[in-house]
């Protein structure tokens, strides 16, 4: 969570290498380490997080995906990464489901 707040993509990438990483684990706030990176505007830490497979689907204990949480800490940037994310994960699951065909 820590390396999310500050940015630092390369501590990020050697906890996902290990197997018993829990991307989507959640802090003593009820953040993700997405929450915390897209709070803090940190963009390749959120980057190195979505690629891994991060939930953009996980609520904070305020009820705030990590988009909301970019928003509200005013992050455009991040803002802009979230929604394209989602976009091409719905993409993928419609292609897999048949949905919308």
């Amino acid at each position: 969570m820590k390396a999310a707040r500050f940015g630092q993509v390369d501590a990020i990438e050697r906890a996902l290498e290990c197997t018993a990483t829990n991307i989507d684990a959640v802090g003593a706030d009820g953040r993700t380490a997405l929450h915390i990176a897209a709070a803090e505007g940190q963009l390749l830490a959120v980057r190195a997080l979505m690629s891994a497979g991060a939930g953009l689907d996980t609520c904070d204990s305020r009820g705030q995906l990590p988009l909301e949480t970019a928003r509200e800490a005013g992050h455009a940037h991040i803002v802009a990464a979230l929604a394209a994310e989602q976009a091409k994960r719905d993409a993928v699951w419609r292609q897999i489901t048949g949905a919308g065909s």
